[in-house]
């Protein structure tokens, strides 16, 4: 048996929570810190299981907090593949649970017993689910004990049979104890032994009791003998008087019948036949009356008919008089749409004729109509604006590069000419001083060279070469000066000669531009001799104009169509008056008044209507009177019929006679009734007894009377002395009765032996209960204590290779492999908690093979290493290839012993 998942509707802190199990992998680890949910998971198993635990158990319910449904499902697959959902909510004390297969079908608490086969709560906590608990008294534990264990869990409902074999011992010693007071067969005995010597006593005066019995035993019988007789006589006196009450009676009913033999002829006759004559020709009197007031009114209407005609022409012409009346509102409307635009239309002509007036003289709403305004057309004018504008800028630019080119060229020219007559100037002072300092250095040289002064010779020299080298420069300074301000001059004569061009293309460019504005001007027949500034303010105003004339012809065509549609109207009007023969000067005037004539002539055709539907309704109602009347004079001719009768003469006389039979017949069943509930059952006869009998029933009554009163007499005697034998038996008992002791005896001797058959019950249950302990303390615990050996063997390294059985005086007891044993309590920590894991693993291997409930371990390796934890998991892993097996921790180092497949995270609420 898998779980394959865990559906919690609402329990302890879960709500609505789906866990899956893999049901491929029997082995699932539920991981979670401390309030993660953990003992929620493992008591929900638990619940939907065996059921929620009662409100006066002392354990958790886990009912949800917030008001979620309590409760949840566990969905199952059972070894032959089958697919199960046990599901448990809130209901009775332990919850309403229905299990459902993958076909649907659903079952009941039954179908969940024959799964676990008897097993309950307290036999699979303590067997499949367990924790480190348990480890607490596992040194305790005696052979007793655990045979006692291993009883609970190889028994079905286990548990419970231990309770009965406490039960069992308790119920012995209630009963019986060899040396005991007290219990219930200890008393009886005792009991019985007072009853038998009291029954002793009564030996001597049995003889005398035996006589005076018999005496009281005759007295009875003779007395019940006349009490026989006296009701025999009592019953015949009864029966004498009831007859003496019926005779009258009888003698009336006999009178009766003679009088109904000679009632003549009165059947057949219909019952209620003269009532039922008297209604109908009550019924039909104001019918007839009925039917002659309905022919004169009919008469009257004929008459009335006759004088009433309708026009049908005017009638005809009503649906077009509504439907104009329908338009008179509209035609009203347009009168006032009408006077609107028309007042529009001279605001529009006022706002034309002032924006021609702006525009001035020869423009007229052809010309303006003509003028393209479009986007395209504006955009040009704009182009064509900026041209002119760009080109005026561009004049003024070009005005001011000529004004200052040309005063730079003439001062330039001015410039040249003054370094020309400064370097002419200069070179005729150069010339002059040349020639002096020639002279100069001639006469110093010829006056050294005749001294022979030849230093002053080398001075002359040099002084004569110095100077002219520096007249050289001095020349060609002004030489370049002269040079370059030529060049200035040629450079600025250029860029007046640039300007000028550009002016030359500029006025080329501006002529263009206003051929251009020319051609846009004619050809949207505009004044040729506007400026650009001008067209573009007069633009808008022509654009404003174009949209007033729309407006305006707009204006005109609803004029237009209005004053069709009022003309329409007043002539439809019209065509209708020569027809009515009216004359209105008014359309809506006219058109009330042929209203009211249709109108008239309406509610005459109503009233003529009207007097058709009087006439059909007298007519139905004479047909329906016609009819009523027919049918009552066919159900008089009907009464008539059923007596065979043909007038109402002698249906009256034979319907007397019915009467009178009725009568007769009322009164024979009213004294057959009365006779029937005076008699009883059985004393039918009497009737026809009093009419055949000739007795006096009162003389009878008295006889017997007297009679009755001789044997009452005998029975007051026959009392008195039956009396005095009872007093005497009652002096001779001595205040208690032998039968009464003997009755006494005979029952507690019966109740003796119930108590001691059912001692011997209980003794035979605990023998049998003791015989089956011994059985599984000899045979079954070997077998647990083995297994539990190969697993503690397994987990300790085989360190510990034996377990030993606990004794009667003695507990568990292990064996290391030198020999050396040790008691549980001698052990470490980890060693005793993995006996515990052994045997609990153990027990739960030896107790079911077949069906391999889920195996629920609670953190169980606490205390141990990595070493020992490994060998644990590595066995839980062997054992989940039987059964299935879900382990909880909260602790990281056993979690990481575990494949990540394996892991189901639960998440902490801290």
């Amino acid at each position: 048996m898998h779980i394959q998942s865990l559906h919690l509707y609402g329990f302890g802190k879960f709500e609505n929570t789906v866990i899956e199990i893999d049901s491929s992998r029997p082995l699932a680890v539920f991981y979670g810190q401390n309030e993660a949910g953990k003992s929620t998971i493992m008591a929900f198993i638990h619940a939907i299981f065996f059921g929620f635990p009662t409100r006066n158990q002392n354990e958790n319910r886990y009912e949800p907090k917030t008001g979620a449904k309590f409760g949840g499902k566990i969905t199952l697959m059972l070894p032959d593949r089958q697919v199960l959902t046990i599901e448990r909510v809130a209901g009775r004390s332990g919850g309403e649970v229905a299990v459902y297969d993958e076909k649907g079908n659903v079952y009941g608490e039954e179908m969940l017993q024959s799964l676990f086969r008897g097993i309950d709560r307290n036999l699979y906590q303590a067997v499949f689910s367990f924790g480190m608990k348990g480890l607490q008294s596992i040194e305790k534990i005696t052979a007793s004990d655990l045979s006692h264990y291993l009883f609970a869990a190889g028994a079905t409902g286990g548990e419970t049979l231990f309770e009965l074999e406490k039960k069992l011992s308790k119920k012995l010693e209630e009963l019986y104890k060899p040396k005991g007071r007290s219990p219930l067969l200890n008393e009886k005995l005792t009991e019985l032994e007072a009853l038998r010597n009291q029954l002793k006593n009564w030996d001597g005066k049995i003889e005398q009791y035996n006589q005076l019995v018999a005496e009281k035993d005759e007295l009875t019988k003779r007395a019940m003998e006349l009490e026989e007789k006296t009701s025999e006589l009592q019953r015949l006196v009864k029966e004498y008087e009831k007859k003496l009450m019926l005779k009258p009676h009888v003698e009336e009913r006999r009178k009766w019948q003679i009088k109904m033999k000679k009632i003549g002829d009165y059947e057949p006759f219909p019952v209620n036949g003269l009532e039922r004559l008297r209604e109908l020709q009550h019924e039909l009197r104001p019918l007839k009356s009925q039917e002659q007031l309905l022919k004169e009114k009919m008469a009257s209407l004929k008459e009335e008919l006759q004088s009433m005609e309708v026009c049908k022409e005017i009638l005809a012409l009503e649906p077009k008089l509504r439907t104009l009346k329908e338009k008179e509102k509209l035609y009203e409307t347009k009168l006032i749409e009408k006077e609107k635009i028309e007042l529009s239309l001279k605001v529009e002509q006022k706002e034309i004729d002032s924006l021609f007036e702006k525009l001035g003289p020869n423009l007229s709403e052809e010309k303006i109509r003509e003028v393209d305004t479009s986007i395209a057309s504006k955009e040009r004018l704009k182009q064509l604006t900026a041209k002119l504008d760009r080109l005026l800028e561009q004049k003024k630019l070009l005005d001011e590069q000529f004004n200052k080119t040309k005063a730079d060229l003439e001062l330039a020219e001015k410039t040249v000419e003054t370094v020309k007559r400064e370097h002419e100037k200069v070179r005729k002072n150069s010339l002059v001083v040349v020639v002096l300092m020639a002279a100069v250095i001639a006469a110093l040289f010829s006056f050294s060279f005749m001294n022979d002064q030849t230093l002053l010779l080398i001075a002359c020299i040099i002084v004569a070469g110095g100077f002219f080298i520096y007249q050289f420069m001095m020349n060609s300074g002004k030489n370049q000066k002269l040079v370059k301000e030529q060049t200035v001059f040629k450079q600025k004569e250029k860029m007046f000669e640039e300007t000028v061009k550009q002016f030359e293309k500029w006025e080329v460019e501006y002529r263009r531009a206003e051929q251009e504005l020319s051609a846009f001007c004619v050809n949207n027949h505009l004044p040729k001799n506007w400026s650009s500034s001008l067209i573009a303010n007069a633009f808008d105003t022509i654009e404003e104009l174009k949209r007033r004339i729309r407006a305006k012809e707009h204006l005109l065509q609803e004029l237009k169509l209005l004053e069709n549609a009022i003309s329409a109207f007043v002539e439809e009007v019209k065509e209708l008056t020569e027809i009515f023969q009216i004359k209105v000067d008014s359309a809506p005037d006219a058109l009330h008044r042929m209203m009211e004539i249709a109108e008239a002539e309406r509610e005459k055709e109503r009233q003529l209507s009207q007097l058709h539907s009087k006439r059909e309704e007298y007519s139905e109602e004479e047909s329906l009177l016609k009819q009523k009347i027919l049918y009552i004079e066919s159900e008089i001719r009907g009464l008539f019929s059923s007596a065979h009768v043909d007038d109402e003469d002698a249906f009256r006389w034979k319907g007397a006679n019915y009467e009178e039979y009725l009568l007769v017949k009322g009164k024979l069943e009213e004294l057959n009734s009365y006779l029937q509930s005076v008699l009883k059952a059985g004393e039918e006869h009497y009737i026809d007894e009093i009419e055949n009998e000739s007795l006096d029933y009162e003389t009878m009554i008295e006889k017997i009377d007297e009679k009755i009163h001789e044997y009452t007499l005998e029975l007051k005697r026959i009392h008195s002395r039956r009396a005095e034998v009872v007093l005497e038996i009652k002096n001779l008992e001595e205040g208690t009765a032998h039968s009464e002791l003997v009755h006494r005896f005979e029952a507690l001797k019966d109740e003796f032996q119930k108590n001691a058959k059912q001692w011997a019950v209980y003794k035979v249950a605990k023998d049998l209960i003791e015989r089956t302990k011994s059985y599984y303390r000899k045979v079954r615990l070997p077998q647990v204590i083995e297994t539990a050996q190969n697993y503690f063997s397994f987990l300790t390294f085989e360190t510990y290779p034996i377990i030993y059985a606990p004794t009667e005086q003695n507990g568990f007891v292990v064996e290391r492999n030198d020999g050396i044993r040790f008691m549980p309590q001698e052990l470490s920590q980890a060693t005793t908690e993995q006996l515990y894991l052994s045997l609990r693993l153990s027990l739960a291997h030896r107790f079911d093979t077949e069906r391999a409930l889920p195996l629920l371990i609670d953190d169980s390796f606490v205390n141990f290493d990595i070493e020992r934890a490994k060998r644990a998991i590595q066995l839980i892993r062997n054992i989940s290839e039987e059964r299935q097996i879900l382990f909880f921790t909260c602790h990281q180092h056993l979690v990481d012993l575990f494949n990540q497949e394996e892991m189901i995270p639960l998440q902490s609420t801290i």
